[in-house]
């Protein structure tokens, strides 16, 4: 079955310009093609450059950007409701006027505070200014 599988996946149709086949590119006179075993480097690399990115993001960059000043704002969190948490992970981050009124009627809540509860989960949403000054350098 993986042989089939492997016959398959390096057809000539697939891969080459018609005309050509795999034997016009094996190795010879000193010419050396890349090989599709070569594709295999990716995979450790990608794995070491996540590290060195993780890294860098945490023991350098966080403490440059506190070494700059860069300051996190203080956010209020928004009060655990389940009723308004479910609409917004389900429907709308930023629901229409008359969908606040009916939630907040429903949570018995004014609907200035059912604006306030969805403007401050959105903020929670957002990165932190020192985690977007790290991702950056």
């Amino acid at each position: 079955m993986l042989d089939t599988l492997y016959k398959s996946f390096w057809t000539t149709e697939y891969w080459l310009p018609p005309g050509y086949t795999w034997a016009d590119l094996e190795d010879s006179d000193g010419i050396i093609y890349p090989h599709p075993r070569d594709l295999l480097a990716a995979i450790p690399l990608t794995f070491v450059l996540t590290v060195i990115r993780y890294s860098f993001e945490r023991f350098i960059g966080l403490p440059l950007s506190r070494a700059m000043g860069v300051h996190n704002p203080i956010r209020i969190k928004a009060t655990p409701n389940p009723i308004l948490e479910s609409f917004f992970q389900n429907q709308s981050k930023n629901p229409q006027k008359d969908k606040v009124s009916h939630l907040a009627r429903q949570c018995g809540l004014s609907t200035r505070q059912a604006q306030r509860w969805f403007r401050h989960r959105r903020n929670q949403e957002q990165p932190l200014i020192s985690k977007k000054f790290s991702e950056s350098w």
